[in-house]
């Protein structure tokens, strides 16, 4: 489900994606939270608890974890205090406009044990209410057969 997921969005990418438009985000620059996670239709919310999100922790996990966002590259770290895997995962990500909407892309290059970090696993989320204090990645998703997406919103550290 999620490679589906992975390839449906870099298929998208690929077809739609202008190179010229493509550039890093100075604005994001710096050190993030995410201080909440949120679905845009709740009726799943319980069903997608345990579901590892970005080929890498449950969403759970990825709540209060802290991104560092500089000229291109960067990391997240979870330091949760419960069975999610704990540790820095270095990425290199880029932001982009296509057709009036700005989407934040990233991958992974390094990761803790039991984490893929590679360059062709490509997550793509959306921009919304981006600002110098907080910003919102939408990321969509197709869980047991209906579309949602997942709401991460991040506020500056």
């Amino acid at each position: 489900m999620k490679k589906i997921i992975t390839m449906l969005l870099l298929a998208f990418c690929l077809l739609s994606f202008n190179i010229a438009n493509a550039q890093k985000n100075g604005g994001a620059n710096g050190e993030w939270t995410i201080s909440s996670i949120s679905l845009e239709d709740n009726s799943m919310k319980d069903s997608l608890q345990n579901v590892p999100v970005f080929e890498d922790a449950d969403i759970n996990c990825l709540l209060n974890s802290t991104w560092d966002l500089s000229s291109g590259q960067g990391f997240y770290k979870i330091s949760q205090e419960s069975d999610c895997t704990k540790g820095m995962r270095q990425i290199n990500w880029m932001r982009f406009s296509i057709k009036g909407s700005d989407f934040f892309q990233f991958y992974r290059t390094s990761a803790v044990h039991g984490v893929t970090a590679d360059q062709h696993s490509i997550y793509i989320c959306e921009i919304s209410g981006a600002g110098k204090e907080n910003f919102t990645l939408r990321y969509p998703i197709l869980f047991a057969g209906k579309t949602n997406a997942i709401l991460f919103n991040f506020t500056h550290k």
